[in-house]
């Protein structure tokens, strides 16, 4: 599980980049926080980009979903990151505000 989760921090970490591209460089901004509540491990991925326009929020995590061109996207990363979170008994969420950024929110339990 380790390469599929490396696999989905790229993805994130590429897709913030990716929103931030349009913002003066010396405000963008790209946090990731790692907290433990009881037996979760919580990762917040954060950026201040362009954020994610409400109408596509549902369709987030579908397969072959992007708002990104054709030479930036294929709309897999998401769907995959989503698929290996949730066989690893976790769960990824996104919270997103229209030119202020996003949040991807990932709860995974501890390994033993």
């Amino acid at each position: 599980n380790q390469d599929k989760l490396a696999q989905t921090f790229i993805n994130l970490i590429m897709n913030a980049t990716q929103a931030l591209k349009y913002k003066e460089i010396e405000r963008n901004k790209i946090e990731i926080i790692v907290t433990k509540e009881a037996s979760t491990v919580i990762i917040k991925l954060s950026d201040n980009g362009c954020g994610i326009k409400p109408e596509n929020m549902v369709n987030i995590f579908h397969t072959f979903f992007t708002t990104k061109g054709p030479q930036d996207g294929t709309g897999l990363g998401l769907s995959l990151s989503k698929k290996t979170i949730d066989d690893m008994g976790g769960s990824i969420t996104v919270t997103s505000k229209e030119g202020q950024g996003t949040i991807f929110t990932i709860k995974l339990p501890l390994c033993s």
